[in-house]
C-alpha cells in the first residue's frame, strides 16, 4: 500500500549533500535521484543539492545545486531564520520522516540548531540549523554540533538496522532493494522493516541479492542429524549488511554437538557468486604486501605473526609451505620473506590479479578450486588463514581430506578462524557479522573432534589472537556510535577506560589470548 503525503512537513528546506563514497559502483546520479525524489514525495519541493564535489551535472536531476561556500551563502538570504534547514548526507538514503516531524516540532518549540541521536543510521539528517548557523556548519561544523541540542529518536535501539550506505555491501544491498521494493521512496521506515522482515526479502537480503542459488536451508543438523537447534540472532550492531532485520536469526546452533552454521547454506558452486566488487572492495594490493612484509601492519596482523612463529618452530630450511586461500598473496609474501629458503605458494581460486606481484616476492601463485581438487603432494605445512568458515558444511570433510592427501606423512596443517567460544567475540557479534561469506562457525573442540572421527588430523597446539582489542579504536569506535542500547554502550565506556592505561589494557588483551578467550583461534593439526 503506497503511503500518503506528510502535508504538515511539507514547508521545509532539505540540503542534500553529497558523498563521495556512492560513486562506487557507478550508481551515484541514481541514488541521488532516488533521496530527492524521496524528499519531494514527503515533504518539500525545496531541495537543494550541495554538490562541492563537483560530482553533478545541471541536468541530472531538476534541482538547485549549490556548488561552494560562497554560493550557500547568496542562496541563505532568501531564507527565513525561522525556517528550518534540514541538513542530509547523500550517504543516508532512506530518510525517517516520523523523525523529521518530531526534530520540526522542537525546532519550532527552541528555534535553535538540533543534533538527532539514537536513530537509525541512514535515515537520520545530520543537523537541522537555522539559516544564520548554515555557513558556520559547513566551515567548522563541530563548533555548531557541539553547540546544538541533542533530540532523541528511538529506532536504533527497537530495530538493530544501518541503512547507510558507507560500506559498499550495504551499496549493493540498497541498489538491489531499490529494484526489487515497489516505490521504496513513499513508504515509512516502520513499512521498510516489515518487508525486510518478510521471508523473501529476508532471504533475498541473507544471500546478498543474488538470485537463482542453490541454496540449502538447514532443518536439522547436517552433522549428528539432531533437531534440537537454537537460534541465534544479531544483538550488538551489524557492520558489514546492516540491512537484516533483527527479528530473524541468520546462525544456528545445534545444542547436541555444538556445531555453528548458518542457517541457508550455498551449494559450493554458487560460493563465488558472493565474491564480487562490492564484498571485496579494490586496494592497492602491492602496497599491502609490501606493509605486511616490512612489519608495518595490517590485517590481523598479530595473528599472521603467532601463526608464523608456530611454522618457524616447526619447519626445515627447505620446507614446503602452501598458504591455502590466501586472497592476493600477503601472507605468503611474508613466510617467504622472513624464510627465502623455503618453497613457499599461495593457492586459491583465482590468482592472476596478484601473479605478477607474487612471483617478484619469489611466492609461486596457483589458481585452483582447492574445495574440489587436489593441491598437491609431500607438502610439509599447509596454512589456512581464515578459510574454513567460508566453506558450506557440506564440503568440509572433502576440504581436509584433500589437505591430508597433499601433506607428507608427518605434515602439519595451521589453521585460523574466528573463535567461538569467546566471550569478547560473542560479545560483539563477531561470530555473525559476515553472513553469508561465513558459512560455518567452528570451536576447536567441534573441529577438533570432527578430524579426529574422521580419522584426518589430531591437534597439536591451540593458541588465540584478537583483532578486536588489536584494532581497538577502530572496533570500538564504530560499536560506540552504531550499538543500539545503553547496555552496549556503558560495556564499551569500560573498555574505554581499561584502554586509557595502556599497561593493564595490554595485560587484560595478553591475559584474554592467554587463557584461548581472543576472537580468533589459532590451531595446529598434525596428519594421523
Amino acid at each position: 500500500m503506497k503511503e500518503k503525503n506528510t502535508s504538515s512537513i511539507k514547508n521545509m528546506v532539505f540540503l542534500l549533500n553529497t558523498n563521495s563514497a556512492l560513486t562506487y559502483g557507478g550508481h551515484f546520479v541514481n541514488i541521488i535521484k532516488f533521496e530527492h525524489k524521496r524528499l519531494e514525495y514527503f515533504c518539500s519541493n525545496s531541495v537543494v543539492i550541495i554538490d562541492f564535489l563537483g560530482l553533478l551535472n545541471e541536468d541530472d536531476l531538476n534541482s538547485k545545486i549549490l556548488r561552494s561556500i560562497d554560493e550557500i551563502k547568496i542562496w541563505k538570504k532568501n531564507i527565513s531564520n525561522k525556517k528550518p534547514i534540514f541538513i542530509i548526507n547523500s550517504i543516508n538514503p532512506i530518510i525517517d520522516f516520523e523523525l523529521i516531524k518530531n526534530l520540526l516540532i522542537h525546532f519550532k518549540t527552541k528555534n535553535h540548531n538540533l543534533i538527532p541521536l539514537g536513530a537509525i543510521p541512514g535515515t537520520s539528517p545530520e543537523i537541522v540549523v537555522n539559516a544564520d548557523s548554515l555557513t558556520s556548519y559547513f566551515t567548522n561544523p563541530q563548533l555548531v554540533i557541539q553547540s546544538a541540542t541533542p533530540i532523541y529518536w528511538d529506532t536504533q535501539r527497537k530495530y538493530n538496522n544501518q541503512f547507510n550506505l558507507a560500506r559498499p555491501l550495504r551499496l549493493k544491498i540498497f541498489l538491489k532493494l531499490l529494484q526489487t521494493i515497489d516505490s521504496l521512496h513513499r513508504i515509512s521506515i516502520e513499512h521498510f522493516i516489515k518487508k525486510l522482515e518478510s521471508q523473501e526479502i529476508f532471504n533475498f537480503i541473507l544471500d546478498y541479492g543474488e538470485s537463482n542459488l542453490h541454496i540449502k536451508e538447514i532443518k536439522k543438523c547436517p552433522y549428528c542429524a539432531s533437531r534440537n537447534l537454537k537460534p541465534i540472532f544479531c544483538g550488538t550492531s551489524q557492520p558489514a549488511l546492516g540491512y537484516l532485520p533483527s527479528s530473524q536469526y541468520f546462525y544456528i546452533e545445534c545444542m547436541d554437538c555444538q556445531l555453528v552454521l548458518l542457517r541457508r547454506q550455498c551449494h559450493v558452486n554458487d560460493i563465488h557468486r558472493f565474491y564480487d566488487i562490492y564484498e571485496r572492495p579494490p586496494i592497492d594490493q602491492e602496497q599491502v604486501i609490501e606493509d605486511l612484509v616490512s612489519n608495518k601492519g595490517g590485517s590481523h596482523f598479530d595473528e599472521k605473526l603467532k601463526v608464523l612463529d608456530i611454522m618457524e618452530k616447526l619447519m626445515d630450511r627447505d620446507a614446503k609451505v602452501v598458504d591455502i586461500g590466501g586472497g592476493f598473496g600477503e601472507f605468503s609474501c611474508l613466510v617467504k620473506k622472513r624464510n627465502p629458503t623455503w618453497n613457499v605458494s599461495c593457492i586459491d581460486f583465482d590468482l592472476e590479479h596478484v601473479s605478477t606481484i607474487l612471483k617478484k616476492h619469489l611466492v609461486t601463485p596457483i589458481s585452483t578450486n582447492f574445495l574440489q581438487q587436489q593441491i598437491g603432494n609431500n607438502i610439509d605445512l599447509i596454512t589456512a588463514l581464515h578459510v574454513v568458515e567460508h566453506i558450506p558444511f557440506d564440503n568440509l570433510l572433502i576440504f581436509f581430506q584433500n589437505m591430508r592427501k597433499a601433506l607428507n606423512p608427518h605434515g602439519y596443517l595451521l589453521l585460523t578462524t574466528p573463535n567461538y567460544l569467546s566471550p569478547l567475540a560473542k560479545f560483539f557479534d563477531y561470530h555473525l557479522v559476515f553472513p553469508p561469506v561465513h558459512q560455518t562457525i567452528l570451536s576447536v573442540p567441534w573441529l577438533e573432534n570432527f578430524l579426529v572421527k574422521n580419522n584426518l588430523f589430531k591437534k597439536i597446539t591451540e593458541k588465540s589472537s584478537s583483532v578486536i582489542l588489536e584494532n581497538y579504536q577502530k572496533w570500538f569506535s564504530y560499536f560506540r556510535e552504531n550499538s543500539p542500547n545503553e547496555d552496549i554502550r556503558s560495556s564499551i565506556a569500560i573498555f574505554d577506560i581499561l584502554y586509557k592505561n595502556k599497561s593493564l589494557f595490554h595485560n587484560v588483551f595478553r591475559h584474554l589470548n592467554d587463557v584461548n578467550a581472543g576472537s580468533e583461534s589459532i590451531v595446529l593439526f598434525q596428519k594421523t
